[in-house]
């Protein structure tokens, strides 16, 4: 099992709307497009919006093909400014989560 993460960071315009607003416009589309675990991140410096996002794999390969899907999806749609994107898999190993589980067997 791969789980793969994104760390999105946006410029967002001052244009009078909160930060948490185009939070929620951003997390819709990827939401509706790409069925992805969000969250918005908080961050100290005022023009930038942080958002994780993370989904589960079988393969390396197609989950970061998955993940620079979703980062290609962004730099094409326009309405936002992505600034920085972050990618990161995190490997389980199935035998190991079986010796896990063995010993917790009362």
């Amino acid at each position: 099992m791969i789980i793969g993460a994104l760390r999105l960071t946006f410029m967002v315009p001052p244009d009078g709307k909160s930060t948490h607003s185009a939070a929620q416009k951003i997390k819709d589309r990827l939401w509706s497009k790409f069925k992805l675990a969000l969250s918005e991140q908080p961050t100290i410096s005022g023009p930038q919006l942080v958002i994780g996002a993370a989904l589960v794999g079988y393969d390396e390969n197609k989950t970061r093909a998955r993940l620079e899907q979703i980062i290609k999806h962004l730099n094409e749609w326009g309405s936002v400014e992505l600034v920085n994107d972050e990618i990161e898999l995190v490997h389980f190993d199935d035998i190991e989560l079986e010796r896990d589980f063995e010993k917790y067997d009362p």
